[in-house]
């Protein structure tokens, strides 16, 4: 039997077998609710579809993309030439803005996978302003005491605003002030009763002179008065790195390479009282350029630790002293991680470890 006959036989076999399925037709695939309101409650849309195809058609699962969508769907077998439904609720509430979900039905149809599309605009519940904010601190109401600047390259400086209500029966002046000139505000600003603003903050990385991430507080101050309790402090967060986007291909192969032959130590035990130092080596693999230590980040107290060098170069070998003193130190195990931040563009940030344990 020659190859064509055969395809031909086959075409011919599966047209059999599809036109003897059900078949999912839906009358509409996709539903615009308009602009609707955010505390108007849930609302719903119903997808009507009809089996055109020769055998019962059964929906076996009906699956929404978020968990602010609901299906509801006909359970039943649907026969052929017989209507089914799929409906969808979706829950506007504290989801402000325009939204396009979808709905995913499976069935035995074939054409077994059909996806559904509902979209619309909520329009944000009109709340008085006390209840706009989840913080409150005397005549200011604020929804977060905290601003992520996030990644900022070096010799860059980056705006983020801190939203803030007047929930208090008399117009304020509000402003932060901070302790580092690295953080700045853009200026103060006056607020009337029941108003909402912003106060644009300003972070100067190249003023701060700092790598890696980075931590700074500043108190709000209203009518000129900086408030010194802690339920007035705003926490600046963010992390300054290098911009490597720029290198050329001959700088990548000219730039240093941080090479550490083990980045975890375990000291085992030590007897409480004592003091222990432990080495790591940090070798510069390079060929042309310094290997520049930006920055050793150690959060903790309880452990001292230096850099030998903040300038390797080529072939050459610095170490990252850790001075472990355990007078003070609890008896258990103990653990600590540093990092260390360098110019080398493959891999800038390398963190390091060290367990030990402290015994009597």
């Amino acid at each position: 039997m020659s190859r064509t006959i055969i395809t031909t036989l086959f075409s011919f076999l599966a047209a059999i077998i599809v036109a003897q399925q059900p078949m999912l037709e839906f009358k509409e695939l996709k539903h615009d609710f308009g602009t609707i309101a955010e505390e108007g409650g849930k609302v719903s849309h119903t997808f009507e579809f009809t089996n055109t195809g020769a055998t019962p058609l059964v929906i076996s699962n009906v699956r929404a993309s978020c968990g602010c969508t609901t299906p509801n769907w006909t359970k039943e077998p649907v026969e052929p030439g017989q209507k089914g439904i799929v409906t969808a609720t979706y829950n506007p509430m504290g989801r402000p803005g325009g939204f396009n979900k979808t709905i995913t039905v499976t069935s035995n149809a074939s054409n077994e996978t059909v996806r559904l599309t509902i979209s619309g605009n909520v329009t944000p519940k009109q709340n008085k302003v006390v209840e706009k904010y989840a913080i409150k601190v005397g005549s200011i109401g604020l929804k977060s005491k905290a601003l992520a600047m996030g990644n900022i390259n070096y010799g860059d400086s980056r705006e983020n605003s801190l939203i803030i209500g007047n929930i208090g029966s008399e117009d304020i002046t509000v402003d932060i002030v901070f302790d580092d000139k690295a953080v700045h505000t853009q200026g103060a600003i006056t607020l009337a009763k029941d108003a909402d603003g912003s106060i644009k903050v300003i972070f100067d990385s190249e003023h701060a002179k700092i790598w890696g991430p980075f931590t700074y507080y500043g108190h709000l101050s209203i009518n000129g008065k900086v408030m010194d309790s802690d339920d007035y402090k705003i926490i600046i967060t963010g992390n300054v790195v290098e911009d490597f986007s720029k290198m050329s291909e001959q700088d990548k192969r000219n730039a240093p390479i941080c090479e550490i032959a083990n980045t975890t130590c375990d000291l085992g035990v030590i007897k409480k009282g004592a003091v222990k130092v432990v080495k790591f080596g940090i070798k510069n693999q390079g060929a042309k350029a310094p290997l520049l230590i930006r920055r050793l980040i150690n959060y903790t107290n309880d452990i001292t630790t230096k850099v030998t060098k903040s300038s390797i170069a080529p072939g050459k070998t610095a170490y990252v002293n850790v001075t472990i003193d355990t007078r003070n130190m609890a008896v258990k195990s103990h653990k600590r991680q540093l990092t260390l931040i360098t110019n080398d563009p493959n891999r800038s940030d390398r963190r390091l470890t060290v367990t030990w344990t402290v015994e009597e």
